[in-house]
């Protein structure tokens, strides 16, 4: 509809730009969001799709297609949260690539042909389009790096809330639902910080965060120890790492996503292999 006319119902997406200049917004003029009103609520979604796609789909070329106009999906999200994401599970991916060459050498060539046709396609996109990150650089530059960002403050507010309070709210935490509560405080809060450990550690206190911690922290632990074969055992291991990623801007641990992930997780660990689950 934007680029070619088409009429298409109004469905009240945000898609507008914050955090830069006029010019990047005149310029770029839309954020993708899908029909989700925010990007880095859409930007999961869209990652846990290219984990299912490396493991269902079998030829590499098709594989390699799929993965490459997903990538560019979640760049046009202009999201700061789902660049952070697909970054870490890229360096966690390669370096298991590098550990595993070093141990056993017959090793398949369709993995590192899909890795090498979607690094190369990417790399000349950015050569060629190097203006598309720039909203990408004035984001970091105005929010992350100057840490004038209103999550920034959120998590802030919410530690010193903890710790100025009583040692049994710092050990339990206020109750679930405490953020919407102080929400409507004099010095209101957001009703989420959006991040799934901040939440917790709130509501549930020292007791409630140490154990989602130990809860992860078994979950990448078992997960690692079964990426004994490359690449079908090391999708447990990067579904959980994206799931722990992802949980620090996206505080939806009672959504359905968070336990269908973790299905997954069950699944890929318990075993080993979801294609021939499916």
């Amino acid at each position: 509809s934007k680029f070619f006319g088409i009429p298409s119902p109004e469905l009240d997406l945000r898609t507008h730009f914050h955090g830069v200049d006029n010019a990047i917004k005149q310029k770029f003029g839309f954020r993708i969001t899908s029909f989700i009103a925010e990007p880095s609520y859409f930007v999961p979604y869209l990652i846990d799709f290219i984990l299912i796609s490396l493991i269902l789909i079998k030829p590499w070329f098709i594989k390699s297609v799929v993965i490459t106009i997903s990538i560019l999906i979640l760049i046009s999200t202009f999201s700061m949260s789902g660049i952070f994401s697909i970054t870490i599970l890229s360096l966690i991916l390669a370096i298991t690539f590098l550990c595993k060459k070093q141990r056993n050498h017959h090793f398949s060539l369709s993995p590192k042909t899909t890795f090498a046709f979607v690094v190369a396609t990417l790399g000349t996109l950015a050569w060629q389009a190097n203006d598309y990150l720039q909203p990408f650089y004035d984001r970091f530059i105005f929010f992350v790096a100057t840490g004038d960002d209103r999550r920034f403050y959120i998590f802030n507010r919410a530690f010193e809330t903890l710790i100025n309070a009583t040692p049994h709210a710092i050990f339990f935490g206020f109750g679930p639902g405490a953020f919407a509560f102080f929400k409507y405080h004099t010095d209101p809060m957001e009703g989420t910080s959006n991040n799934m450990y901040v939440d917790l550690f709130l509501e549930h206190g020292f007791l409630g965060f140490l154990m989602v911690f130990l809860m992860i922290s078994c979950l990448l632990l078992k997960a690692f120890f079964n990426t004994k074969k490359l690449p079908d055992n090391i999708f447990g291991f990067l579904f959980v790492a994206h799931l722990a990623v992802t949980s620090t801007y996206r505080a939806d641990y009672a959504s359905p996503r968070f336990w269908i992930v973790l299905l997954f997780i069950y699944v890929l660990i318990k075993y080993r292999n979801l294609s021939n689950q499916l």
